[in-house]
């Protein structure tokens, strides 16, 4: 009998969203798999609860592609490993154009979009006699309880390691990458590695070599923090489903007391729902880890109150003081798409997927599953034109 080649090996750094599904990708394609968290790294995935959503856009853009074929991808692993009320709930959504506060009038986008194209008709539809439009597969989840859910599924188990660097080794015969700790030490080794740390993305890849240094800096990529608002025990009246548009609502989302830290059981929900919304966007670093603060919780809940009008749901929020927060960065690019696939020629065996933004929920499993796909040589689960819209070698503009 043959015997089988051993499996091949990859490192993954990260156990955010994006990691934990590449990681999980991998392993699902035979692969095997190192998976490196960072000791209390702040993560995006972290955020209690995330809205996915189509993006609408006037042409159909790549974006607007890679997020409807994005969100199949999660709605697929939600059905499969989450559990619906508790973790994701595909509630609806519709999209609003309330104008921003003290702003004039501005021309209403959605009465000006063409009709939705064929392969995205079942995404977003048209609200008769109203500037809005319905997105019947947008569902709520909790990024954290889909990303340890993969990782249970796969069998992967994180390793808590500080990445300080990257060092290759072996040649041109046998090409290999060392992932480096903060005494220099070598952490973990394998031909290919794929950074997939959120802001710590660039600079874990830029010690990989002076060209790949270049690279990565030429991408711009940029910590952008924000925060979220919630309100326990209060939703808009009449509300079932979700509001987006100048920010976005979430009524009616059960609640534990506490949040729960990576890896621990699912927590016990308490019998009082929330309403969650947000989200706020600030371009300074000026605290890392982003502190919740009380001028972005007052715009949250001005804006969330203004899309409850807007949708013909009006509401009085609880006051600023008596809501709840959440605050956290995003890893964003100017062109507001990620980064995902190999370096090329710069560093052979080193990978990206990093750049999610605020798509985190509708990008990371099909970011992950397209790494997967294209390092086991398997057909890519987009066109090829979408893979080169987000390829990791592509500059920003």
């Amino acid at each position: 009998m043959t015997a089988q080649p051993p499996p091949r090996h990859a490192i993954v750094i990260g156990s955010g969203l994006g990691g934990a599904c590449a990681a999980a990708e991998l392993r699902l394609h035979g692969w095997a798999v190192t998976l490196l968290h960072a000791p209390q790294a702040a993560a995006a995935t972290d955020l209690p609860v995330g809205l996915m959503a189509p993006l609408v856009t006037a042409a159909d853009t790549a974006s607007s592609q890679l997020v409807r074929a994005g969100q199949a991808v999660t709605l697929d692993w939600a059905q499969r490993l989450l559990v619906a009320g508790r973790d994701w709930a595909p509630v609806g959504c519709r999209e609003c154009n309330p104008p921003p506060p003290d702003a004039a009038p501005r021309p209403r986008r959605h009465k000006a979009l063409p009709p939705p194209p064929a392969a995205g008709a079942d995404w977003t539809q048209p609200v008769p006699q109203a500037d809005a439009l319905w997105h019947p597969r947008a569902a709520w989840l909790r990024p954290r309880a889909l990303a340890d859910a993969l990782l249970r599924h796969a069998g992967v188990l994180p390793q808590s390691a500080a990445v300080a660097g990257l060092r290759q080794v072996g040649g041109l015969a046998a090409p290999s990458w060392q992932v480096l700790g903060r005494d220099g030490g070598v952490l973990a080794q394998a031909p290919v590695v794929l950074v997939a740390a959120g802001t710590a993305s660039t600079k874990v890849l830029a010690t990989a070599n002076p060209d790949v240094a270049a690279l990565v800096a030429a991408w711009k990529l940029a910590r952008t923090p924000g925060q979220i608002s919630w309100a326990s025990g209060s939703s808009p009246p009449g509300l079932v489903h979700a509001l987006n548009g100048h920010g976005h609502l979430i009524p009616n989302v059960p609640w534990p007391e506490t949040l729960q830290p990576f890896g621990a059981p699912a927590p016990c929900l308490s019998a009082q729902a929330a309403t969650f919304f947000g989200a706020s966007y600030r371009h300074d670093d000026a605290d890392d880890p982003p502190h919740p603060r009380a001028a972005e919780a007052h715009a949250n809940r001005q804006r969330a109150m203004e899309l409850c009008e807007a949708a013909g749901h009006p509401w009085q929020a609880p006051p600023a003081g008596e809501l709840q927060h959440w605050a956290g960065s995003r890893c964003t690019s100017p062109d507001r798409l990620p980064r995902v696939g190999a370096l090329g020629s710069h560093a052979p065996g080193l990978w990206a997927l990093t750049g999610l933004g605020s798509r985190g929920l509708s990008l990371a499993p099909l970011a992950a599953r397209c790494v997967a796909t294209q390092l086991s040589e398997h057909t890519s689960p987009i066109e090829p034109a979408l893979v080169i819209a987000w390829a990791a070698q592509r500059l920003s503009k």
